[in-house]
């Protein structure tokens, strides 16, 4: 037998020069990507959203070896830093505290700004902010937000959940709305992924079991029959394949070579013990089906 040639190259070797050249790729295209920048709108871009350090694609491109040209940078991110600051910041206020979200460091922006010679108008901001947020926060959906704290998995803790314009404000929480509304979503979720029925097909379609159901009597124990009838459901038609074959060939089912056709009193005997194995694995189903009702 003649031996293999080599080819002289190492285990591994393919998948080596398949990965240097990804990474090559990337390094190409972030070249190119600083080549092609035109760096006064991005410095407009990255101004007008309140940077107010160079961004990070600049350092990038000069340890690319690509010097991006600061001048123009610069000058973009200056009038995008002027757009920024010289916004409405009493309009500011009200869509921050309607939005519900934290307020903006008004402080930072005040000294930051007037350090291009913009000034901005705090106080209107601040007393725009809380009318705002104090409208938001009474009005809040408490029981919404409860069962989307449990939604997410997080434990139940109203003062974590509430939105961050109404912690700013110093609105407390709605304590009882927001426990009703997440003791309802677990009980919603008891209700549909805990019940026997529902724990039986679980284990029947080859699901994990879920430890939230262990407060339900007989959930494990369902999905465990669910888990057993499968098993049966794969034994049965395993069997009835050997039945059939019996009966068409004469001869036991061998999956590795074709077995000699047996006598008949052996036939006979080995139809006997498929028919009882096929019986008593039916009636199991049967009860453990019944079990559910």
């Amino acid at each position: 037998m003649r031996g293999r040639r080599r080819t002289g190259r190492r285990p591994g070797a393919g998948l080596l020069a398949i990965g240097m050249a990804a990474m090559l790729a990337g390094c190409t295209t972030l070249k190119q990507r600083c080549e092609e920048t035109r760096w006064e709108q991005t410095g407009r871009q990255d101004g007008a959203g309140g940077q107010f350090v160079p961004g990070s694609l600049l350092a990038r491109c000069e340890a690319e070896g690509v010097m991006p040209d600061r001048a123009a940078y610069e000058r973009g991110r200056l009038a995008g830093l002027k757009q920024w600051c010289g916004r409405d910041w009493a309009v500011q206020g009200r869509e921050d505290g309607g939005r519900g979200v934290a307020p903006q460091d008004i402080a930072y922006a005040q000294s930051r700004c007037a350090s291009i010679g913009v000034a901005v108008d705090s106080p209107t901001y601040l007393v725009n902010y809380r009318h705002s947020a104090e409208n938001y926060c009474a009005t809040l959906d408490w029981r919404a937000l409860g069962r989307r704290q449990f939604e997410s998995g997080a434990p139940v803790d109203a003062q974590a959940g509430s939105p961050p314009a109404c912690l700013s404000v110093g609105m407390p929480p709605d304590d009882y709305q927001f426990h009703a509304g997440y003791d309802a979503a677990r009980r919603d979720r008891l209700d549909r992924q805990c019940t026997s029925r529902a724990q039986f097909e679980a284990g029947r379609q080859g699901r994990g079991y879920d430890r939230f159901c262990d407060e339900v009597p007989f959930a494990r124990r369902a999905h465990d029959a669910g888990r057993e009838q499968a098993q049966i459901d794969r034994d049965l038609r395993s069997l009835e394949a050997e039945r059939s074959h019996l009966v068409s060939t004469g001869a036991p089912l061998r999956h590795i070579r074709p077995a000699p056709p047996l006598a008949e009193p052996q036939r006979n005997e080995e139809l006997d013990r498929l028919n009882r194995r096929i019986r008593e694995l039916t009636q199991r189903r049967d009860d453990l089906s019944r079990a559910l009702r």
